[in-house]
């Protein structure tokens, strides 16, 4: 039985090198339907600007178009960088096995965008990058599936959690 992880990212860029203000993750199975564990963390925007990541005025004023609560859901509890990525970690650890697939909407946004903080934080990417999956091609390939909407969109783990559940609804049709 392989592992699945959904994550979701919201951003201030849409640059491989933007800043992160929230991580979602949550571990699912798709051959079970069973989601499992969950993974939230708000970071400061102050220690991206410290680790020059990428902020953009188109980005900032999409969020500012956004719901209250998804805005502030940005700014709750928020950690470093450094240490939401340490965190993140810690959670792939006690879970994972040595080859999980990542997944994220867009196989060139989340991960990606993840993987180049931890690279500037000089810390180990956790996952191999041969096992990053693609949401948005998965649900391309089958769009008339029903999506079920996240409680509150725009936030990393309800985002994260809608994903998996939709992406577990059409997995047996990808195989």
């Amino acid at each position: 039985m392989s592992q699945h992880l959904m994550i979701d990212l919201e951003t201030m860029s849409t640059k491989p090198n933007a800043a992160i203000v929230a991580i979602g993750a949550i571990w699912f199975e798709p051959s079970t339907i069973t989601l499992t564990s969950r993974f939230y963390n708000c970071i400061s925007l102050d220690s991206n600007i410290k680790a020059k990541r990428a902020i953009d005025g188109e980005t900032i004023y999409w969020w500012l178009k956004q719901n209250d609560e998804a805005r502030l859901a940005l700014v709750k509890d928020p950690v470093s960088l450094i240490n939401a990525l340490m965190n993140f970690n810690d959670f792939i650890r006690k879970q994972a096995v040595e080859n999980f697939y990542i997944w994220g909407n867009g196989a060139n946004f989340d991960p990606v965008i993840l993987g180049s903080a931890f690279e500037c934080m000089n810390l180990q990417v956790p996952w191999n990058f041969r096992n990053i999956r693609c949401y948005r091609t998965a649900i391309a390939l089958l769009p008339a599936r029903e999506y079920i909407k996240p409680t509150v969109a725009h936030n990393a783990l309800e985002d994260a959690k809608a994903q998996a559940i939709h992406l577990m609804k059409i997995y047996p049709s990808l195989l």
